[in-house]
């Protein structure tokens, strides 16, 4: 089909679609130009919309996290159009985050201490195509309970006023102090 909405200039000439074109598509051009001596120079040429989407690598964290609060990023390129970093989206348990974003990669770090157990993220990024790449992965936050030890007192003691007291770590997550709870019965 003709093209009649085109900008034409006396050295150039330009059309941009009004929609999308379709990726995959092998497009053919025509250009047909004369000069004011009747001369005609006619050109065709061949175009298509790249098809791959980025590729996400180096994904972090992976395995256990013992900080609770780790550093979630990845990288991503894209060897066509390259990658539109405005359509970059970082879920974690669900939740999108405002992650900071570079032309090649994303990160995150959450505010606060996560929970122990299992944690997911998936990390979306289209190129300028339109092509997106989506790649989900997992990691665990430790759940190894704090220690416990030191305990006094222990046993038959001869002290009817006695200091209760014992000593706990976590080389975790760290002790979330306003946890912490003593009885007595």
């Amino acid at each position: 089909a003709v093209i009649t909405d085109l900008t034409v200039g006396v050295a150039s000439v330009s059309y941009t679609p009004v929609d999308a074109l379709e990726a995959g598509v092998t497009y053919t051009v025509k250009l047909t130009v004369a000069d004011k001596a009747g001369a005609v120079s006619e050109v065709i040429w061949t175009f298509a919309l790249e098809t791959d989407a980025p590729e996400i690598t180096d994904t972090t964290p992976t395995g256990v996290d013992e900080t609770g609060t780790p550093l979630i990023s990845a990288k991503f390129a894209d060897a066509g159009v390259g990658a539109d970093v405005d359509t970059v989206r970082l879920v974690v348990d669900g939740d999108a985050v405002n992650a900071a974003v570079t032309a090649a990669s994303v990160s995150f770090r959450p505010a606060n201490v996560l929970a122990s157990g299992a944690h997911s993220v998936t990390l979306s990024v289209a190129d300028v195509a339109g092509n997106v790449a989506e790649l989900t992965w997992e990691f665990n936050v430790e759940d190894t309970a704090p220690s416990v030890t030191n305990v006094e007192p222990a046993g038959t003691i001869n002290e009817d006023m006695p200091v209760l007291s014992a000593s706990y770590a976590d080389s975790g997550t760290g002790i979330d102090v306003d946890t912490v709870q003593l009885s007595l019965k």
